[in-house]
């Protein structure tokens, strides 16, 4: 497991192996197994395995499994319901509403 000392974790639960870069942000987040998250990265309310987060992402109410989040990837879950696992793979600077009405 390797956390930046910059990190700033509250309600977090970590399963190795993961990497979280310089600047993170976590709030009610689960992590891992197998989970990269890159420098300036925002994730909210979200639970997160198999993945590779790169820098400055946002990512808030989802459930991600098996994906790749290119640079500044957007990606939010906006219905109150808990979100179903998802894989993606985004390209740099896309943005993603899922359950969007």
């Amino acid at each position: 497991m390797w956390l930046a000392e910059s990190a700033q974790l509250s309600n977090v639960q970590l399963t190795g192996p993961v990497a979280i870069g310089a600047g993170v942000t976590l709030t009610n987040v689960t992590l891992g197994p197998y989970t990269s998250i890159g420098e300036g990265c925002t994730l909210r309310d979200s639970d997160v395995s198999g993945s590779v987060v790169l820098p400055e992402c946002t990512l808030e109410g989802v459930h991600l499994t098996d994906s790749l989040l290119g640079h500044r990837c957007q990606v939010v879950h906006q219905v109150g319901e808990s979100p179903l696992p998802c894989t993606v793979m985004l390209a740099d600077d896309s943005r993603w509403v899922s359950g969007h009405n």
